[in-house]
């Protein structure tokens, strides 16, 4: 398969034979320039190629355009427009020139009116806006009205932008980052009638933003991802919960709430607790929970409500992608796994930290009924990142009997260190598995 091609001379009237028998049966390209991918195109070549009368590729669907080092090629990326084009990437480097992409881009929606994916990496407000907004000349508000996935993640997307898209009808998965907005103006967001999957980065949680979550109602919703300021107040974050409790189809819920600097050390507000995130638990058809916060008091008390909230939850995340600042905040025992091993039959993907020490494994060990058959049969992994555990045997005999196809137990990254007491922890558990076998088939 032809990955790469150079243009080393001009172009011939024998080039142009062979490219018009290929031009019509490339469906994806992608074009790129960085230093790992030296220049491949000049400048002098395109220009040639801008003689070509008519579409270069006529049935182009998926244009990928990366630029890192250089800019000058840029503007004829429309070139390579074509009616049938529906995905488009944009990757800009830091030297971009606006005026140069405004222009290019100018004329996409003319000539590629049916995209309905679109990535684009960084562009400033006016152009943005320019790509989307239709000029009020148009007899149609938006451009591309067969939009349906956005991702605009690396732009901070202001105010105006996003009130223009929640009003399109089409949208179905949308990804942004933006900071908190003032919505004094009273403009009334539109509805996201159709939207499906939403990410969405805030970098600052301010009254207004809760207060325009708060107004937003999208029960069609199956998908949100929400990365939010370490800042958080709980009360904050209580209004966001609200918010997600009324999509009332979700099936997928990921909120991450740590800091991207990996060197900040701000001690923050307050811990999160289960009742800044009480509402989740309305949420019955979810599949899929991952709740990455920098600080959540995740006890017992909070797993059981999460066994007793989510029977049909198949994957449950709890834990930071870091260490710091986690041993005062752990207070989840082998109670809350039972909880878990009992009302979640589907849960196959585990992801919490224990605290297994003497005291609590002691103190349940008595307690459980190790004949039980109303335990989980799928948990075949559980990360337990940074858990403490004394008792390794004595652990083990409980975790076999509360899931008894576990067979291997991760720590951060699914990775845990040659000499950790959890890895003796696993050696039990697969061998109590054998021992279980062998007399069920005797």
């Amino acid at each position: 398969m032809l990955e790469r091609f150079s243009f080393t001379r001009p172009l011939q009237a024998k080039d142009w034979s062979r490219f018009k028998a290929y031009a019509p049966h490339v469906r994806r390209l992608l074009h790129v320039f960085d230093s790992f991918y030296p220049p491949a195109t000049s400048p002098s070549a395109f220009i040639e190629l801008s003689r070509f009368d008519g579409q270069l590729l006529p049935k182009l669907r998926s244009l990928a355009w990366a630029e890192e080092d250089r800019n000058d090629v840029f503007p004829f990326i429309r070139l390579f427009y074509s009616t049938e084009l529906t995905q488009l990437n944009i990757f800009f480097g830091s030297h971009y020139q606006p005026e140069d992409v405004k222009h290019a881009l100018s004329s996409l929606s003319m000539t590629s009116p049916n995209l309905q994916s679109i990535f684009i990496s960084e562009l400033i407000e006016d152009v943005l806006a320019s790509i989307l907004i239709a000029p009020s000349t148009s007899n149609s508000d938006s451009n591309f009205a067969s939009l349906r996935s956005l991702d605009l993640s690396g732009l901070d997307i202001p105010q105006t932008i996003l009130l223009h898209l929640s009003t399109r009808t089409a949208l179905k998965s949308l990804s942004l980052r933006s900071s908190g907005y003032d919505f004094s103006s009273r403009a009334s967001p539109g509805s996201f009638a159709s939207l499906q999957k939403l990410t969405w980065r805030i970098s600052k949680i301010t009254t207004e933003a809760c207060s325009y979550f708060r107004s937003l109602r999208l029960p069609q919703l199956a998908e949100i991802a929400l990365q939010l300021d370490p800042q958080i107040m709980p009360s904050q974050m209580h209004d966001i919960c609200q918010f997600v409790s009324t999509c009332g189809s979700l099936s997928s819920l990921c909120i991450h709430v740590f800091p991207l600097d990996p060197s900040w050390r701000d001690e923050g507000p307050q811990a999160i607790t289960l009742t800044d995130i009480q509402p989740l638990l309305n949420l019955r058809t979810l599949h899929h929970l991952e709740l990455l916060l920098w600080s959540f008091r995740c006890d017992d008390h909070v797993i059981i409500s999460f066994a007793q909230a989510f029977p049909a939850i198949r994957q449950l995340r709890l834990i930071p992608p870091t260490s710091n600042r986690l041993t005062w905040i752990v207070q989840c025992t082998l109670i809350g796994l039972e909880a878990l091993s009992r009302g979640c039959p589907q849960l196959d993907d585990l992801a919490v930290h224990i605290d297994a020490t003497s005291a609590h494994v002691l103190s349940f060990f008595d307690k459980i009924d190790h004949a039980s058959q109303a335990r989980n049969t799928k948990l075949t992994q559980l990360c337990i990142g940074a858990s403490r555990v004394s008792r390794p045997k004595d652990t083990a005999v409980i975790l076999a009997a509360l899931f008894p196809n576990l067979g291997r137990i991760v720590g951060w990254f699914g990775w845990m260190p040659r000499q950790d007491p959890w890895r003796e922890v696993e050696h039990f558990v697969l061998s109590t598995r054998t021992s279980v076998e062998q007399a069920r088939n005797e």
